[in-house]
């Protein structure tokens, strides 16, 4: 880990630490805009204070007739418009920095004629178009690094519709990255820390999905496919933790059951690309898909049934080692007492965790029936649990030393950067204080 990272974890872990004391166990929706009918969160900042997303404004748009908004959330002042491009049209919000500051997305011209990345810088912004790519009139912009230095999307080549990775720096502009070999469509969707590994998903020569990491060079990784994958060869990487040693996501493989079906991975440099199933606590979810994880991941969010990636007839899931996945409604009131908080609440998609796991975004149903985003604040777990099954036993020194022995970043209990015998003293310390 070079100097420069281990400033910046550092200094995340002491905000981290300072702030937990105000967290507690709460759900709530972000809002509407005016009397707008939807809400999506669509990211979650690494403190956890900001909740990025879109939101329908009947007064939004060019002439004032209706478009989409990127939006933020703060618990102090609630929903807050970002507003578009002065001649533009719709915008929506896909990343933030670790302490909020850097939103980034992607906003159209004059009747989304045109579009490209943005950044907006708090406290006011206003949003600020980047650019396209070389030849592009569409180029999008997604998440941003926790440094707010760089922020990824993708852009299509005018003319040849080619679909290009793409990344902007302050000192580069939108520039394109590798692609597989094909030359395949390749997008990417989120970036580490400092911006050194990006993750995303391109066509392989094989002309399969495949989920892929990007390096600072611009060059492109492939991260495989599942031991097993069956009759459908494919991968798509979603989430990355800010070190970016895993990349979790959706992949097509053995269900453990005699089939095959769509599952969250987990990938991480010595394991490769590992399934995390369809299994929880109550049986067979049917189909499975990772969106986020935590900065140690070891706790990742996604969505369970339904169709993958669109959110028909999913539910925002949860994922901890050890236990698998659970649906995340039923674990908030069950582990949480947030039942009167979720009452006639349907949560669709949790598409965002911040770096301690203590904040989750999303979206649902909210009591009205409209599509509304949320955010849910729990404590964070306590370190020793690290099966996170509620309990402090041998099964958390198993998890962990197995953890250990396979090099999985989750097993960096002392956060320096290593996986070595230091943190087994750490987690022992930890395990025999208890919680």
């Amino acid at each position: 880990m070079n100097l420069k990272k281990s400033q910046l974890l550092a200094g995340m872990m002491l905000v981290v630490v300072g702030s937990q004391s105000v967290f507690s166990q709460t759900f709530r929706g972000i809002g509407l805009i005016r009397d707008g009918w939807e809400s999506y969160a669509t990211g979650v900042s690494g403190d956890g204070s900001t909740v990025i997303g879109a939101a329908y404004d009947p007064t939004g748009g060019s002439g004032g007739v209706g478009g989409y908004v990127a939006v933020r959330w703060l618990s102090s002042t609630g929903l807050e418009s970002l507003g578009t491009l002065p001649d533009g049209d719709d915008s929506a919000a896909y990343g933030a920095s670790f302490d909020g500051t850097t939103i980034s997305g992607n906003v159209c011209g004059p009747d989304c004629q045109t579009t490209q990345p943005f950044r907006w810088l708090a406290p006011d912004g206003p949003l600020e178009g980047l650019g396209t790519m070389p030849n592009s009139t569409y180029t999008y912009g997604y998440g941003v690094s926790d440094d707010g230095a760089t922020i990824v999307g993708y852009g299509v080549e005018n003319g040849t519709y080619d679909v290009y990775p793409t990344r902007w720096r302050e000192e580069t502009g939108v520039v394109i990255l590798d692609r597989f070999p094909s030359g395949g469509t390749a997008i990417v969707h989120t970036a580490s820390i400092d911006g050194s590994f990006l993750a995303g998903r391109g066509w392989d020569i094989n002309r399969h999905e495949q989920a892929a990491r990007w390096h600072d060079d611009g060059s492109i990784e492939g991260l495989g496919f599942l031991p097993d994958p069956g009759p459908i060869i494919f991968s798509r990487g979603r989430g990355i933790t800010p070190s970016g040693a895993v990349v979790v996501g959706t992949a097509h493989g053995a269900d453990g059951f005699g089939g095959y079906t769509y599952q969250g991975f987990r990938w991480t440099e010595s394991g490769g690309m590992v399934g995390l199933g369809v299994t929880g606590p109550h049986g067979n979810l049917g189909t499975t898909a990772a969106m986020d994880v935590s900065a140690n991941g070891s706790i990742i969010v996604g969505a369970w049934g339904g169709d993958l990636g669109t959110g028909d007839g999913s539910q925002a899931a949860i994922w901890h080692a050890g236990v698998g996945w659970q649906n995340l409604a039923t674990w908030l009131i069950a582990e949480h007492g947030l039942d009167d908080e979720l009452e006639n609440w349907t949560l669709i998609e949790a598409v965002a965790i911040s770096n301690d796991g203590s904040v989750i975004a999303g979206w649902g149903l909210n009591r009205a029936g409209l599509v509304e985003g949320f955010v849910a604040t729990v404590p964070i777990s306590c370190p020793a649990d690290f099966n996170g099954d509620g309990a402090v036993n041998t099964l958390d020194v198993l998890a962990f030393l197995n953890a250990w022995a396979a090099g999985d970043p989750a097993a960096d209990f002392n956060q320096d950067g290593d996986v070595n015998t230091l943190d087994v003293l750490a987690f022992l310390n930890a395990w025999n204080v208890g919680c």
